[in-house]
């Protein structure tokens, strides 16, 4: 494949590709169900995906997965359609805020507004030092919220604020655990009255001692639209006898996301391969592009396309991190932990709730299930529950390393992890088809 970055995945999984056997290796489980993909092939899958590159809606790295989905799914057995949208793509091609001799990397926030292309040179200062903020670049700190969007409370507003006071543009530190940039999510309608860019906590020191200092500093945060630029949900469907069952799972994101939106894939694909032949109802499998944007992919499949909220007899929305590992972060950079990451959970409506304790029986977070709350509900479970699904499940997980460059495979899910969620997730399915 054209593009195609080999570079962090493992030799097991190009082994497995070389041989064709992605999604084909089967193991038996404890309690004699259907089979379903091996922890090994799952992890092989969270490789591939990230190894087509960053995930922005409609970027090429989002393209290049939705021709990946088609092809699995088709070979899986289903009928496979592609809902494009316009999506004009904004492409970064310069962003840095240079001091002196020193360079700092940056990420514009998103929809992003550009310097000259010579950037923008003023002196930087700490937004709190209100009498100095005017035609200022402004300093900022966003407080570390695992959900990284400009949506949750007090993300947005010290940006706001500075922009309010005259800054003539913001640099946003995003003083998460891993020290790295974390890309924020943020209306589709967003637009930032001054050039804003993000950089990471590891820059904290350099950016407060020239902000002390009044440091004359130059921003240089450029790029291009691709206005004719086309983002896709990928709609995958299998006849059958009953209520429809529907899983879903997002597909775009800001960077490689191997354990932000790369776990959930593998389970959806896992359980695609194994509903194919094991569930009579009739299945729908949805990945939605357009996430980092208030689910705009999620919101246009319900406009066209989804079923009839009677017609559904379960919804599983699989959202982010759901099958991670518990890391540390030391200096030198993440690594993985045994064991899950505790930060997870989900919400279901009551009827489920038995059957999911049961399936998720000594699975922290996910064997006590919360009631559905779309005010509460992140993501596109918020969309689905609102649009009158019952009975639906949606997961959820926060992690160290979600929004940012560093959640890459190796450090990011295993495959015992996604094994246990796969195959606690099948048995659920199972459970709802046997009554619908």
């Amino acid at each position: 494949m054209k593009g195609f970055d080999t570079s962090i995945m493992s030799r097991r999984t190009l082994m497995a590709m070389s041989a064709g056997l992605l999604g084909v290796a089967l193991i038996p489980n404890a309690r004699s169900e259907p089979a379903l993909p091996s922890g090994d092939m799952m992890f092989a899958d969270v490789e591939a995906y990230a190894a087509l590159g960053d995930h922005r809606t409609a970027s090429p790295g989002d393209s290049a997965t939705t021709a990946w989905l088609r092809k699995r799914l088709e070979s899986a057995g289903f009928t496979v359609d592609v809902q494009a949208f316009a999506w004009p793509r904004y492409i970064p091609e310069a962003c840095a805020l240079t001091l002196g001799g020193t360079t700092i990397d940056c990420l514009p926030a998103w929809q992003p507004t550009s310097t000259p292309r010579s950037g923008l040179t003023a002196r930087l200062v700490h937004a709190a030092d209100t009498a100095s903020v005017k035609d200022s670049i402004a300093l900022v700190t966003i407080p570390y919220a695992p959900a990284g969007s400009f949506h949750a409370k007090g993300q947005s507003e010290p940006v706001l604020e500075a922009i309010a006071a005259g800054a003539s543009a913001v640099v946003a530190l995003t003083d998460g655990p891993t020290g790295e940039v974390i890309a924020m999510n943020a209306a589709p309608d967003l637009r930032w009255a001054v050039p804003v860019v993000l950089t990471g906590g590891k820059n904290k020191p350099a950016l407060e001692r020239a902000a002390n200092e009044g440091t004359l500093a130059t921003l240089a945060s450029s790029g291009r639209v691709d206005s004719a630029a086309r983002a896709e949900n990928v709609i995958a469907r299998k006849p059958g006898i009953g209520k429809t069952i529907v899983i879903s799972t997002p597909k775009s994101g800001w960077f490689r996301c191997a354990g932000e939106r790369g776990s959930g894939i593998a389970v959806f694909l896992a359980l695609a391969t194994w509903a194919a032949r094991s569930v009579g109802n009739p299945m729908l499998f949805l990945s939605t592009s357009g996430h980092e944007f208030e689910g705009a992919g999620a919101k246009l499949f319900l406009k066209g396309g989804a079923p009839a909220a009677g017609d559904v007899g379960l919804w599983l929305h699989i959202g982010a991190n759901v099958a991670c590992t518990a890391v540390e972060v030391p200096a030198d950079g993440p690594r993985r932990l045994d064991g899950p990451s505790k930060q997870r959970g989900l919400m279901a409506h009551q009827a489920l709730h038995p059957v999911i304790a049961e399936a998720f029986r000594g699975q922290a977070g996910y064997e006590t299930p919360q009631p559905p709350d779309p005010a509460r509900a992140p993501g596109e479970t918020g969309i689905f529950l609102a649009a009158g699904y019952e009975p639906l499940i949606g997961m959820v997980g926060a992690h160290p390393l979600h929004h940012t460059p560093v959640d890459l495979p190796q450090v990011a899910t295993s495959p015992e992890q996604l094994a246990s969620v796969a195959t606690a997730l099948s048995r659920i399915i199972s459970s709802v088809a046997a009554r619908t």
